[in-house]
C-alpha cells in the first residue's frame, strides 16, 4: 500500500512539472512593465494562499519535505535561472542598445534585435514569478501546498520558455561576432565590450548548466581577455534586493541572499570564467569542466553558501535541469 502511494505522489510531482512544461512551449508572455508583472505576481500569491488545497498538492508538498535532496536540488534550480533572469536581461538591453546604434547591424538584424527586446521584456516580467517559487519551496512548510504546487508549475513554465528562447541571444551572439571580427577597426568599443559581457555571461550558463554543446561554440568566440563583469553584477545584485523587498519575501537578510551574490561572482564559486574559458579553449578533455564534484568543492565554505556548496544538491540541479525537462518532453511528444 505504502508502495503505491508512494508511486502515486511520484507521479503527482511528474504531473506538475509536466504541467508547467506544457504551458512553457505553448504561452506567449506579454510584455508589461517590470512593475506590473511585480503586481501581477502579488496578486496571484494572495490568490493561491486562499485557495484550498486539493490531495494532490499536499502530496507534492510532503514529497518535498521528505526528499531534502530533491528540494534543495530544486531551490538551487530556481536560484540560478532567476539570477540570470536579471543578469541576461541588462546584458540583451546593453547589447540591443550598442547594435542599435550601429546602422549595418541595426538594418541587417532587425528581426533578431527585436525578439532579443522581447525575450528580455519577458525575462523582466517573469523572473518575480521564480522568486516566488524560490520563497514558496524555502518557507514550504508554512506555505499553502496549493500556493507550493501552482509556483513550482508557473516556474518550470518560465524555465521552459528560457530554454527555448535562449537560441536567440546564441544566434544573434554568431552573428555579432563574425561582425566584429571582420570588422575590427570599425566596431565601436561599446559594442564589443556589451558582445564580450554577453558572450561570457553565456559561457557561465553552459557550464552552470553543463550545456557542452553551447560552452564549446561560445569558447570559439573572440572574447576579451580583459572583459570585466563587476558593474553589471553589483547592478544585479540592487536589482534583486529590490524584488525581495517589492515581493516581501524575507530573503534580504538570509542565507538565499548570500547564495544570490555568490552566484554573480563566480570567484567566489571557484569560477574564473576568463581563466575557465581559455583552459576550455585549449583542453581535449571537456568532461572536468562539468564535473559537478569538482564545481561543489570550489565554492566557498561561506554558510551561507550551504545548500549550494554542497556537491550532491549541485549535482541534482545539473540532473534536474539537463535531463528531467528532457525526459518531461519525450513523455508529452
Amino acid at each position: 500500500m505504502k508502495s503505491k502511494t508512494k508511486i502515486l505522489v511520484t507521479l503527482g510531482i511528474i504531473s506538475s512539472f509536466a504541467i508547467g512544461f506544457i504551458a512553457g512551449v505553448s504561452t506567449d508572455y506579454p510584455k508589461p512593465q517590470s512593475t506590473e508583472g511585480i503586481t501581477g505576481t502579488i496578486a496571484k500569491v494572495k490568490k493561491y494562499k486562499n485557495t484550498k488545497a486539493t490531495e494532490q498538492d499536499i502530496q507534492l508538498r510532503d514529497q518535498l519535505v521528505q526528499n531534502e535532496e530533491q528540494l534543495a536540488a530544486i531551490k538551487s534550480l530556481l536560484t540560478i535561472y532567476y539570477t540570470n533572469a536579471i543578469l541576461r536581461s541588462n546584458l540583451i538591453d546593453q547589447v540591443v542598445a550598442e547594435s542599435s546604434k550601429n546602422e549595418t547591424l541595426k538594418s541587417k538584424l532587425t528581426m533578431n534585435l527585436a525578439e532579443l527586446n522581447s525575450y528580455s521584456n519577458f525575462l523582466d516580467n517573469s523572473r518575480a514569478d521564480l522568486l516566488v517559487a524560490m520563497d514558496a519551496l524555502e518557507k514550504i512548510n508554512e506555505n499553502n501546498p496549493a500556493l507550493v504546487r501552482n509556483s513550482i508549475n508557473q516556474a518550470v513554465n518560465i524555465i521552459t520558455q528560457v530554454r527555448y528562447r535562449n537560441v536567440a541571444v546564441l544566434d544573434f551572439l554568431d552573428q555579432l561576432n563574425l561582425y566584429i571580427e571582420q570588422n575590427p577597426d570599425t566596431a565601436a568599443q561599446e559594442l564589443k565590450d556589451s558582445f564580450n559581457q554577453l558572450a561570457l555571461n553565456e559561457f557561465k550558463n553552459a557550464i552552470f548548466t553543463k550545456d557542452a554543446k553551447n560552452a564549446k561554440l561560445i569558447s570559439a568566440y573572440n572574447i576579451d581577455s580583459e572583459t570585466n563583469m563587476a558593474n553589471i553584477n553589483e547592478e544585479a545584485k540592487a536589482m534583486a534586493k529590490k524584488d525581495m523587498e517589492q515581493l516581501g519575501t524575507g530573503f534580504t537578510d538570509s542565507e538565499v541572499l548570500g547564495v544570490i551574490n555568490a552566484i554573480y561572482d563566480s570567484e567566489k564559486l571557484g569560477l574564473k570564467m576568463i581563466e575557465t574559458l581559455a583552459s576550455f579553449r585549449n583542453s581535449e578533455n571537456l568532461s572536468h569542466f562539468f564535473d559537478s564534484e569538482k564545481l561543489g568543492a570550489g565554492f566557498s565554505s561561506n554558510a551561507s553558501l550551504n545548500f549550494v556548496s554542497d556537491s550532491e544538491a549541485l549535482a541534482g540541479i545539473f540532473a534536474f535541469d539537463s535531463e528531467s525537462l528532457n525526459d518531461l518532453s519525450s513523455l508529452i511528444n
